[in-house]
């Protein structure tokens, strides 16, 4: 909204609302009823983020596998009173959660990311155990998601449209672009730039890149990113 108001009027093409939300119905039909029973997650939202089931269920499976590490750090950090910690590590739960959907979950991660800047022991002392709570409550759908288990649905999570292949100049950018949000510790650009990437179709190798830079991210894991990016 903010670019268009600097765009020259013919270059703006206005989206259709009506299109995208008939879109996200017909993935929502798609979805597995475990996953529509799950409680924690508003679908519409998961689907807005993530534009497929296929990538939803992608996405899911990253930050499920995640849970245990990062919630163990997420104590250890609040027990450590290593507050700088604390609050990336929350930041970067807050990005992956609202890409799935889980809007509770996230908001409740930037309300303890910005205790943990102004180190408001009593908030984070109140909240953090709600949060690690709400956040391993998630570890219910590991079994929904492991790769035996997604095989024999997939089948009903094939994507509604067919992708274009990723343009050369535009991975190539979207790396780079990666490579110096690395050196800068910026995670939300990154997980901007991955998730324009989910527009395209990706190689295996890219997908396989995109999705360990995916996770080492929602861990805060950034000597793993930096040698993904061989940077």
């Amino acid at each position: 909204e903010i670019l268009a108001q600097y765009l020259p009027e013919k270059e703006v093409v206005e989206k259709h609302h009506e299109k995208e939300e008939e879109k996200i119905t017909n993935e929502l039909e798609t979805l597995p009823d475990w996953l529509k029973n799950f409680h924690g997650l508003d679908l519409h939202s998961s689907i807005e983020h993530c534009d497929t089931v296929h990538d939803l269920l992608e996405t899911l499976t990253i930050f499920v596998s995640s849970i245990d590490i990062k919630s163990s750090d997420i104590n250890k950090y609040a027990e450590n009173e290593d507050w700088e910690a604390y609050t990336s590590c929350v930041h970067s739960l807050q990005g992956m959660a609202r890409l799935i959907g889980a809007n509770d979950l996230a908001d409740l991660a930037a309300e303890l990311e910005e205790a943990g800047k102004r180190k408001d022991l009593v908030m984070i002392a109140e909240q953090n155990p709600k949060l690690l709570s709400d956040y391993n409550a998630f570890s219910s759908l590991k079994e929904h998601l492991k790769p035996s288990s997604l095989e024999q649905q997939s089948p009903n999570f094939a994507p509604t449209d067919v992708l274009l292949e990723v343009p050369e100049a535009i991975l190539t950018d979207a790396y780079n672009a990666i490579s110096d949000f690395i050196s800068c510790y910026d995670s939300e650009s990154i997980s901007m730039v991955l998730d324009s990437l989910m527009e395209y179709h990706l190689s295996d190798t890219d997908k396989d890149k995109t999705m360990a830079i995916r996770k080492a991210l929602s861990e805060s894991d950034w000597e793993s990113m930096r040698a993904i990016m061989c940077i």
